[in-house]
């Protein structure tokens, strides 16, 4: 299971997919968490490499979506193949990742 983040009133689950050519946020909970999936996402695609900035600690809560949209950045040709394989080996290490994209065209 995957990061959740409270949007008042309610939780909201985070994406477990992920799209190229969007506009995306892998959102982790601790800052130190980042590097390791930088280091995981590059080791499965090496398109990561040098988006380390697509990477951010999520906020404990916040007000509505569009918070989290201000936080996307796009993501070029970036992929995660298998986000669920890729959060459990994570979760191995006591790392919980989230994900959130959009597509501004809504042409997906």
């Amino acid at each position: 299971m995957g990061l959740e983040i409270l949007i008042k009133p309610h939780f909201m689950r985070l994406d477990e997919e992920w799209h190229a050519n969007w506009y995306g946020v892998v959102l982790v909970e601790k800052e130190e968490h980042i590097q390791p999936v930088y280091e995981a996402l590059c080791e499965q695609d090496d398109y990561w490499d040098g988006r380390i900035h697509l990477i951010k600690v999520a906020p404990k809560e916040i007000d509505s979506t569009s918070d989290l949209t201000h936080m996307c950045d796009y993501v070029g040709k970036t992929d995660i193949y298998d986000i669920p394989t890729l959060q459990a080996k994570l979760k191995e290490q006591g790392i919980d990742v989230g994900f959130y994209q959009y597509c501004p065209d809504n042409d997906y």
